[in-house]
């Protein structure tokens, strides 16, 4: 995750069946309550991936959300 002008600016690897590809994206961030939320955003061409499908039941560019919440929790 580094600093980008729109936010954040996050990678990763997604795998699915043997086949990985690099995904880019931006991502926001908040704060309440003592926790913190990370929501990110990427587009994957699902052929890059080899999932095929007819287009009627899917498009080629499929639009990724990941939400995560991380809260801080005191151990004894």
């Amino acid at each position: 995750m580094t600093a980008s002008p729109a936010g954040w600016q996050v990678t990763g690897t997604l795998a699915v069946r043997g086949t990985s590809v690099r995904l880019a994206g931006d991502a926001a961030a908040s704060s309440q309550d003592g926790s913190a939320t990370v929501t990110a955003h990427t587009r994957l061409d699902r052929s890059d991936l080899g999932i095929r499908a007819p287009e009627i039941m899917i498009g080629h560019a499929i639009d990724i959300t990941v939400t995560a919440t991380l809260r801080l929790t005191a151990q004894r």
